[in-house]
């Protein structure tokens, strides 16, 4: 899927990627030249990993988080 993010979501995702966490975004799903489009995304906000698929090295590193969740200006979901 593809997701053009604007100055403050690219920000966030750029800051969620090196620690191993996914991110949620609303916006409108669309189709087109064979790939999955997000347009009019809001909303981007780190997720963290709990459940049976957070395991492993995502784990270890959202034990550290407290830097990435102050840049971000509140707790993640």
């Amino acid at each position: 899927m593809r997701i053009a993010l604007d100055g403050d979501g690219c920000r966030i995702a750029g800051h969620a990627r090196p620690v191993g966490l996914p991110i949620r975004a609303r916006g409108r799903l669309g189709s087109r030249g064979g790939f999955r489009r997000l347009g009019r995304v809001t909303g981007v906000t780190p997720v963290r990993v709990t459940g049976p698929g957070g395991t492993g090295p995502v784990t270890g590193l959202q034990e550290s988080l407290d830097f990435f969740e102050g840049r971000c200006g509140g707790a993640l979901m």
